[in-house]
């Protein structure tokens, strides 16, 4: 069947739906990774994913018991990322019944643009940021 015909019978309003749907749940993505950049979050999205992809290489070379294992660990991974950020998971469900849930990322915006200002005046500021800098360098 060709591909073209699964989009056949779709009407204007169909494709400025999917549209909106879809830039929706971008915006909600972008937001929930800006809230946890910088957290020990980031640590467990990038282990999730190699569970994922190590599933998923599994389960297309036909290793049947790796991807069982790799399975599990996602299934009640879940429950232990629960129980062991419930703190955090309690206080991102407060700020959202407070209606602050994206408030974090707007925070830290403001913070670097006014640590940039006084970067322009302060020279104990420029010192850190010369040496977060080198700090940087050292990495690579």
């Amino acid at each position: 069947m060709p591909f073209t015909t699964y989009f056949q019978d779709y009407t204007f309003i169909d494709y400025l739906s999917n549209a909106i749907d879809i830039l929706l749940v971008w915006y909600v993505i972008y937001k929930l990774l800006m809230v946890i950049r910088g957290t020990k979050a980031v640590q467990l999205l990038k282990g999730i994913f190699v569970i994922v992809i190590i599933r998923t290489i599994a389960g297309f070379a036909g290793l049947d018991t790796l991807s069982w294992i790799m399975q599990q660990a996602l299934t009640w991974g879940f429950l232990a990322v629960i129980i062991i950020f419930q703190p955090e998971v309690r206080r991102a469900l407060e700020q959202l019944g407070r209606g602050r849930i994206f408030s974090r990322s707007a925070r830290k915006c403001a913070v670097r643009w006014s640590s940039w200002d006084a970067g322009v005046f302060s020279p104990a500021v420029r010192y850190r940021k010369m040496r977060n800098s080198v700090r940087l360098l050292m990495r690579l």
